[in-house]
């Protein structure tokens, strides 16, 4: 349980500029990008109703997260998951 809350922080302490970041729903993309080959049998990409965003989607309701947005939060997270350390 320590290494995501440890992920989470330090993706949090990296964030320097833009709007404020929701970190739940960014945790909660980040997440499920990265188990997105084993869930949905590909990679996550930002296509717009795409299978990806539609996990999203479907993972935020059934969650009671709010959905507004997430299409520019899946880019943002994903370019950010992309960016070499």
């Amino acid at each position: 349980i320590k290494d995501p809350i440890d992920k989470w922080l330090e993706a949090k302490e990296k964030d320097t500029g833009g709007a404020e970041l929701d970190y739940v729903r960014a945790h909660m993309i980040v997440t499920l990008a990265n188990a997105s080959p084993e869930i949905i049998g590909r990679h996550a990409t930002n296509t717009a109703n795409g299978p990806f965003q539609n996990l999203v989607a479907a993972v935020f309701y059934a969650c009671n997260i709010p959905e507004q947005g997430i299409e520019s939060l899946i880019e943002r997270m994903l370019k950010k998951r992309r960016k070499p350390k």
